[in-house]
């Protein structure tokens, strides 16, 4: 996810999601959820930004 992304919609417009369950060959579940949750990867998100794509936002949407 490009971080200009959340700088062009906000993150309440952004879900994190999966097609799971399906094989995760490529690249497992725990390493996406590690890009929000470790600070030193590659993309740096605020502590707002992780929670509104990681459920926030859905709870949101789905009336939750």
């Amino acid at each position: 996810m490009a971080p200009n992304l959340i700088d062009d919609v906000g993150p309440e417009k952004i879900l994190f999601a999966t097609d799971a369950p399906y094989p995760n060959l490529m690249c497992p579940l725990k390493e996406w959820v590690k890009v929000f949750r470790e600070p030193d990867t590659e993309i740096n998100f605020t502590q707002q930004e992780k929670e509104m794509i990681l459920g926030k936002s859905a709870c949101k949407v789905l009336g939750l």
